[in-house]
């Protein structure tokens, strides 16, 4: 019987799919597992050279991640959005207070990723390697 974190990141693919997919991007589970902070599961999806990670722990989406290339150079979601200098502000925000991800006017996480990476991610990825060198993900 699959774990709980397990089906949550199976429905957050399926709400990333149609946005992702059309970009050139497959998804590829990379863990399952349990450990001390309980069941988790993890995966990405890719369109070389960009891999985007995503980890869930029990029922919560953690923080994805972005890699270029070798894996050599990573960022956060959170610190993509920032370094890129968007106009359009994020939806999905980091709650130093209680140590997780938040939707802007409690929207639900997902939703604000799928809008963050309709709106901010693809666009700065369709523009080429300028932003993601300009961000530190390509050397």
């Amino acid at each position: 019987m699959p774990h709980q974190s397990e089906l949550e990141l199976e429905r957050i693919v399926r709400r990333l799919l149609p946005i992702l997919w059309p970009a050139g991007f497959e998804f590829e589970l990379s863990e399952l597992g349990v450990n001390s902070g309980g069941s988790f599961a993890a995966g990405f999806f890719s369109r070389p050279p960009i891999r985007i990670g995503l980890i869930v722990r029990g029922a919560r989406l953690g923080m994805p991640n972005y890699v270029l290339g070798s894996g050599v150079s990573m960022k956060s979601h959170c610190d993509l959005v920032r370094v890129l200098r968007c106009e359009n502000e994020p939806l999905l925000k980091w709650d130093e207070d209680n140590w997780r991800l938040v939707g802007e006017d409690g929207q639900d996480v997902v939703e604000a990723l799928a809008w963050d990476l309709s709106n901010i991610i693809l666009p700065a990825i369709d523009a080429g390697e300028g932003p993601f060198r300009e961000a530190d993900l390509v050397r």
